[in-house]
């Protein structure tokens, strides 16, 4: 049934192992990532419906406390700068706490929840009207209004809202109760599940490893048996019987293989060791004959290598003297090269002189040039400073009529500055005239609500008149210091065009010294490039006469350099017939010492055919303890 497994390689079982592992690894990983998504989201969950949600009631109930004691502390005083403070701050808690209840209502909600949440606007709206009538009251009596907040009313509707706060608490916490319980039962049912993989994915990597090494483990000892018999030198032993495809079959097909080989080869070498002990015999006779032979060739080299040497040592004298004679074609050659080297830097240090004499020329043309262009320049600069000096009393004069303007701009600054303090002393009366109208309010009790609140707004309306009113005279009070910023600026301003006009005057005056400088520079530069002119002429002579002598000296040079070449073609002819000799006697000694070593290599072949033989005996007595 699993024959195809055997049949697979050992990295393929390998592989297959390691694929079932990352497989069930996978799930186990897979499993543990959704069930951990689920806990982090009911975690989530918890925290934005429960945990964030009882946090916003608790900060909702701490600022209702901080309204009522806001509101018994301004009816417990007596200052009324004081009472006004305590009753605006208790209006900023409580506008804090509608924002944190409305932050609470936006999230998820139950049934029982909502109607909780009902109740608290109901009880909490109530409250802050009650809370806002003793604040009118305590402004107009303040006795009245601590009779009013000792009926218990008050009390009552404050402590409705803050068990309306403490019922939403309450079924906050029961909410995060019951999701604690569900991450709970959430991650026991992980806690199993985790363990039923584990445990499967060890009972299955188990069950795999040992199949396979009980298969590894049978065939390794089958193989490893039959290769210590063959090293005992039995080769007449049985193949091995393992027909798996994988490494061990192979391994077992090239065991079998290997002891058929060996087999053979023992066989070969036994009939190779007795025809070698046929040979050698032969070999040890031929070889002492050729030893003879080169004994009687070694004498006849040696007499042709005498005859040789004699030849070499006449031409070796014939050499020299062809090596003196070109010694002195050479030295020849050298001091024509030296003349010639020197006529060529002559040649160079002329014609970098004229170079440099015509660039003198033309730099002294060039400052002409821009000697003449810089008259014309200077005299346009002349008329420039002239419109300058124009434009700077223009200048001034504009200048000085923006100063008187900037000046009756403050004028009227401090008109606008007289109004906005009427508009200021108008607001202060109409704020308290508001505060008598909501007096007169409060005293009407129920017939004046209307009017108090109208009294109200007309307070709120002048303290934002008066607000405007400073905010109006602090810019003023800017532009004023503004408007004395830019009257210093205009002065200096005026001295500064001032100092213009005496510099442009100056420049005028400095442009007319330019003006007679430059023309005095140009005569000078016509006379300079005159004289250039003349010397570029007399080097152009002097390096045509140092061209001729280079021409001689080139000429010169040629003829030793072929001198030099006849001479060394009569030096080589010499070496070359030195060379032959030298060769012949060489070789004559070379082949003279061959047969000497040919002799000396013949008798130890004769040995070695003898150890030869000695070793083919040795051989078939090792061949004969394999049992074919």
């Amino acid at each position: 049934m699993f024959r195809w497994f055997h049949n697979l390689r050992v990295g393929a079982k390998l592989l297959i192992i390691a694929l079932i592992s990352i497989l069930l690894l996978g799930a186990l990983a897979y499993n543990s990532y959704t069930s951990t998504q689920r806990m982090a989201s009911n975690a989530e969950s918890m925290y934005a419906d429960n945990v964030a949600a009882m946090a916003l009631l608790n900060e909702a109930a701490d600022l209702a406390w901080h309204v009522r004691a806001e509101m018994l502390m301004s009816l417990s005083t007596e200052d009324p700068v004081l009472r006004v403070q305590r009753q605006t701050s208790a209006s900023e808690y409580e506008a804090q706490v509608l924002e944190v209840v409305e932050r609470f209502a936006e999230g998820t909600l139950s049934e029982a929840e909502e109607e909780a949440l009902a109740a608290f606007y109901d009880a909490w709206t109530q409250y802050t009207g009650i809370r806002e009538s003793l604040a009118l009251a305590s402004n107009v009596d303040v006795a009245l209004a601590r009779e009013m907040a000792s009926s218990g009313q008050e009390a009552g509707l404050h402590q409705a809202a803050m068990e309306a706060l403490a019922s939403l608490r309450a079924a906050k916490e029961e909410a995060a109760r019951a999701h604690n319980e569900a991450i709970k039962q959430e991650a026991a049912g992980q806690l199993l599940t985790t363990g039923i993989v584990v445990a499967a994915f060890v009972l299955i990597t188990i069950a795999v490893n040992a199949g396979i090494g009980r298969t590894v483990s049978r065939s390794v000892r089958a193989t490893s048996g039959l290769i210590s018999r063959v090293a005992d030198g039995e080769l007449n032993v049985e193949a091995l019987d393992i027909d798996y495809r994988d490494e061990l079959g192979s391994m077992a097909q090239a065991v079998n293989q290997m002891v058929s080989s060996l087999r053979e080869v023992i066989h070969q070498v036994n009939m190779a060791s007795e025809e070698l002990t046929a040979h050698s015999t032969q070999l040890s006779a031929t070889a002492r004959e050729a030893g003879l032979a080169t004994q009687q060739i070694a004498a006849t080299m040696e007499q042709v290598a005498a005859g040789t040497s004699d030849q070499s040592r006449a031409v070796q004298e014939a050499a020299h003297v062809m090596s003196e004679l070109n010694k002195a074609i050479e030295e020849i050659a050298v001091g024509a090269e030296r003349q010639a080297e020197a006529v060529r830097t002559s040649a160079e240090v002329m014609q970098r002189m004229v170079a440099e004499i015509e660039a003198t020329a033309k730099n002294a043309e060039e400052v002409a040039q821009s000697a003449s262009k810089a008259m014309e320049t200077a005299r346009s600069g002349e008329g420039s400073v002239r419109e300058t000096v124009a434009g700077m009393e223009q200048i001034q004069e504009t200048v000085l009529q923006t100063a008187e303007k900037v000046r009756e701009l403050g004028g009227h600054s401090n008109k606008v500055g007289e109004i906005v303090q009427v508009i200021s002393d108008i607001a202060d009366q109409t704020n308290l005239l508001a505060l008598n109208a909501a007096i007169e309010a409060a005293r009407a009790g129920e017939h004046g609500k209307g009017f108090a609140v109208v009294a109200d707004e007309v307070r709120k309306l002048a303290e934002r008149s008066a607000a405007s009113a400073k905010e109006i005279a602090q810019l003023i009070e800017s532009m004023r210091e503004g408007i004395d910023e830019a009257v210093r600026a205009m002065e200096e301003g005026t001295d500064r065009v001032q100092m213009g006009q005496d510099l442009a005057r100056r420049a005028g005056a400095a442009i007319d010294a330019i003006l007679q400088a430059l023309s005095d520079t140009n005569e000078q530069v016509q006379t300079i490039s005159e004289a250039a002119r003349r010397n570029t002429e007399a080097v152009h002579e002097m390096t045509r006469l140092f061209e001729d002598v280079a021409t001689i000296s080139s000429r010169n040079i040629e003829a030793t350099e072929q001198m030099a070449a006849h001479s060394e073609r009569v030096n080589a002819s010499i070496q070359n017939i030195s060379a032959v000799s030298e060769e012949t006697a060489a070789s004559a000694e070379e082949v003279s010492a061959s047969t000497e070593e040919m002799n000396a290599s013949f008798e130890q072949v004769t040995g070695s055919i003898e150890n030869l033989a000695q070793m083919a005996g040795r051989l078939a007595e090792l061949v004969r303890r394999f049992k074919l």
